[in-house]
């Protein structure tokens, strides 16, 4: 697969994280800015998070202004397409924000596991840091979103979220040896969609260890 291909691909998984960043910061009522900069946090923080640990300087993000400009074009038509559309188009919006928002971000989970094990392996042939390296590239962006709007990073908590990353990464890991590297990546990035998808219809979840108390539950959580 060709640097072109990938960078495509990176596109497109940062335009669905950053997706991803616009719906949570609307759904908390933050203004415009935050709800770019939200979204432009979720859609480069893994990949920063990735550049940093690999030695890659300055973070490729800020080399290539393609890929900043796509994420935040696609941030303001969501932004727009939300403003005018709310309460005519979304009729349940509640429910319907959090479908769109499992989805987008199941897309942005599975294409930067993928490329993040990729861009490990590229620089050593560790797979235990590859798997490492994509699980961070993967959920970090998730992360720095969730607690910019205080609430628990999913990752902890929701949907087989980071475990669902893991798999995907040993996935490319062991296809990579035997297949070529587009059929890799490509199984990759559909076993991570698919998981996250199914996870989050039938509520899949592991095990939480409760106080037996209880606790409030925001719609974030549902």
């Amino acid at each position: 697969m060709t640097d072109h291909i990938a960078a495509i691909i990176e596109i497109i998984g940062g335009a669905a994280f950053a997706l991803s960043g616009a719906a949570v910061a609307i759904e908390h009522r933050l203004d415009i800015f935050g709800v770019l900069v939200l979204a432009l946090t979720t859609a480069a923080g893994g990949g920063v998070l990735r550049d940093i640990m690999l030695g890659v300087t300055p973070p490729v993000i800020f080399s290539n202004p393609v890929y900043l400009a796509v994420c935040l074009a696609v941030s303001v038509l969501f932004i727009l397409l939300t403003f005018f559309s709310r309460g005519r188009m979304f009729l349940d919006y509640k429910t319907r924000m959090q479908s769109f928002i499992n989805i987008v971000d199941a897309v942005g989970l599975g294409i930067f596991a993928a490329l993040g094990t990729k861009a490990s392996l590229a620089v050593s042939r560790n797979y235990l840091l590859a798997v490492f390296i994509g699980t961070v590239t993967a959920v970090g962006g998730g992360i720095l979103r969730d607690v910019s709007v205080a609430v628990p990073p999913r990752v902890f908590r929701k949907h087989i979220y980071a475990v669902a990353a893991i798999g995907g990464c040993v996935i490319y890991c062991i296809l990579t040896k035997t297949v070529p590297e587009w059929a890799a990546l490509s199984v990759s990035v559909i076993s991570v969609i698919a998981v996250r998808v199914l996870a989050s219809h039938f509520r899949w979840n592991l095990p939480i260890i409760s106080d037996g108390q209880g606790s409030e539950k925001s719609s974030f959580d549902k």
